[in-house]
């Protein structure tokens, strides 16, 4: 973001510089560019890191309750409770892999008993 702002701003000082005369007030108003730029560019990264916060909180809810559901059934099951499955209501993208890991529980309840 940075370098395409910075980019489109020497673009348009340098094409202000080839048509327009020099003076004071032209030099003003590229300063004016130049603040309003920085402005845009500070708006924008502090958009970036707010909206990075947000994104990161809903992907830790979202994996946070499952891994921990995951890892209470695996403790059970290693404390001796061998009946223990992967139940995660309302958590449809794990479900296929907590499927896999009860079948294998089941297998391992079977074969190691």
């Amino acid at each position: 973001i940075h370098v395409l702002l910075m980019n489109v701003f020497d673009e348009v000082t340098n094409f202000a510089n080839n048509t327009l005369p020099l003076s004071q007030q032209l030099q003003l108003f590229l300063q004016g560019q130049a603040t309003i730029v920085q402005n845009v560019f500070w708006v924008i990264v502090g958009w970036h890191i707010i909206l990075n916060i947000v994104l990161s909180f809903h992907l830790y809810s979202k994996v946070s309750g499952p891994a921990f559901g995951i890892f209470a059934t695996m403790r059970s099951f290693l404390k001796g409770n061998t009946r223990s499955r992967v139940h995660l209501i309302g958590h449809y993208y794990v479900r296929k892999h907590c499927r896999t890991l009860n079948k294998y529980l089941d297998y391992v309840e079977r074969n190691c008993k």
